[in-house]
């Protein structure tokens, strides 16, 4: 009944459905790092020195800990054997609002740096993922410079970065227009939790219309792209291409989880005698990709298959 894509989770409910190290001579080596670590969902640049705060050595999990304390909306106390020195904490700011509603949901440590000269001077740089409601991602990378003392530490300088999705997951709602008569939330969960309260739920699926009905296709992102990045989504009588009709389409930037909403007339199921309509979301890679950033179809939705068919 429903074809998909790669890791694709097209759901229609009725009810809420719904992340400078080192030393001055490894300026180029944090640089090239950097590049590799923001593209989540490719290989990553090494294997992780940990994957939890209890593998890591004490003063990185410390330092780990009191960066992703500082980033949680609303911001948690501060570590109480961290201290952040002159304007280092100010650098560490909450990447999101309290209505999205993150929670820890990983870290991991990448390099973990001892300065030959003085060991109490160390370097860390790591990533961590969080999640929020609805199954909605997030994940963002850190770097620090710290020094070590009597069982604490001192960190000089830190700075996060969002890593942005190279493989993002859709979600497609099937709403009946008459059934939005409000004009669309501007949160994310707002607006989740509003379609998926209106939407085609599967349980009824088979007892859609079978004539053409105006209808509202929403498409939403779990995980933040970049600003550069690109979603599409399209209407296509072919799945295999990453091409269709969009002119219709239009789309809301929620700090990097996209919105796409394409309203039309359609048959949800039929009689076998219309041909196929598909829903494509096509994704592009933002600059973070590189120089070739060639369109992906990470979503494909059949609109109309036969009723009886699964």
């Amino acid at each position: 009944m429903y074809c998909f894509l790669t890791k694709c989770r097209f759901a229609v409910l009725a009810v809420t459905v719904l992340f400078a190290w080192g030393c001055a001579d490894m300026a180029g080596q944090l640089d090239q790092f950097g590049k590799k670590l923001s593209t989540i969902g490719r290989a990553e640049p090494s294997e992780p020195i940990a994957t939890s705060l209890e593998q890591m050595p004490d003063d990185a999990a410390t330092v780990t800990a009191a960066i992703r304390n500082r980033i949680m909306v609303p911001p948690r106390g501060p570590h109480p054997n961290a201290t952040f020195a002159g304007g280092a904490g100010e650098k560490i700011k909450p990447l999101w609002s309290a209505e999205d509603r993150f929670v820890p949901a990983g870290v991991r440590l990448f390099v973990h740096q001892v300065n030959a000269d003085d060991p109490s001077v160390r370097t860390a740089v790591g990533r961590l993922d969080f999640k929020g409601p609805f199954g909605r991602r997030a994940s963002v990378r850190y770097e620090a410079r710290y020094r070590t003392a009597g069982g604490g530490v001192t960190i000089d300088d830190a700075e996060v970065q969002p890593i942005f999705s190279a493989l993002p997951e859709p979600m497609l709602f099937v709403v009946p227009a008459e059934a939005i008569q409000t004009a669309i939330p501007d949160t994310y969960g707002e607006l989740l939790a509003y379609v998926g309260e209106r939407s085609v739920p599967f349980s009824h699926r088979q007892s859609a219309p079978p004539e053409k009905k105006e209808y509202v296709i929403v498409v939403v992102l779990l995980d933040q792209i970049s600003p550069s990045a690109k979603l599409e989504v399209k209407i296509s009588d072919e799945p295999e291409s990453v091409y269709g009709y969009k002119d219709s389409t239009r789309y809301i930037d929620m700090n990097g989880w996209r919105v796409a909403l394409l309203a039309g007339c359609f048959i949800l199921f039929d009689n076998g005698e219309e041909p196929d309509l598909f829903v494509k979301a096509v994704f592009t890679p933002g600059k973070e990709g590189g120089f070739i950033r060639t369109p992906k179809l990470m979503g494909l939705y059949c609109l109309n298959e036969p009723k009886g068919q699964s």
